[in-house]
């Protein structure tokens, strides 16, 4: 569970009120695009970001 919690904690950090696209938080994050996706959702599913779709880029920001 750490790793997960510190991944989660890493890209939770790397947000901002800006809405950012994935590929970028996965670069900052030195994430892959999919696990950064995976985390992005997960932080959306708790309330803590948001995601918008624009075509088929994703877009994502805290809440």
């Amino acid at each position: 569970m750490a790793l997960y919690d510190e991944v989660k904690g890493r890209v939770h950090a790397s947000l901002g009120k800006e809405p950012l696209p994935i590929k970028v938080i996965a670069d900052k994050c030195s994430l892959s695009v999919s696990t950064a996706s995976k985390y992005c959702h997960i932080l959306a599913a708790e309330g803590r970001a948001e995601i918008k779709k624009y075509g088929n880029m994703k877009l994502v920001r805290k809440k």
